[in-house]
């Protein structure tokens, strides 16, 4: 019998069964995910810092949010107003655009369903 030449707190090992436990398989998933974004983050010329988003590369394609968005962005136009608070917001949006911190999506990816 097999059992008779493995010591016997082996016996006891849950890995011996075939049973990971789920604190390992998750560090070991943060490990990977993390020299993952390692691997990926940049430094820029400018000192910043560029990464990617995570993502999970095994999920299927995600439905469009394009109308929820767009009503989210009308929600926020009519709750500003054109008031002091709209000409802040757009502002930022101005700043972050000079910085490259923020790009406008080409039309192609707009339009991809």
């Amino acid at each position: 019998m097999h059992s008779m030449n493995v010591p016997i707190n082996k016996l006891w090992q849950l890995e011996v069964l075939g049973i990971s436990s789920p604190t390992e398989t998750e560090k070991e998933k943060g490990d990977l995910d993390l020299n993952d974004f390692n691997d990926k983050m940049k430094i820029l010329p400018d000192g910043r810092y560029e990464v990617e988003l995570p993502w999970k590369y095994d999920s299927k394609n995600l439905p469009s949010n394009k109308e929820l968005v767009w009503k989210r962005h009308e929600r926020m136009i009519n709750r500003f107003g054109k008031g002091k608070f709209f000409s802040d917001y757009q502002k930022v949006f101005q700043d972050w655009k000079k910085l490259n911190i923020i790009e406008r999506v080409p039309d192609f990816e707009l339009n991809r369903e």
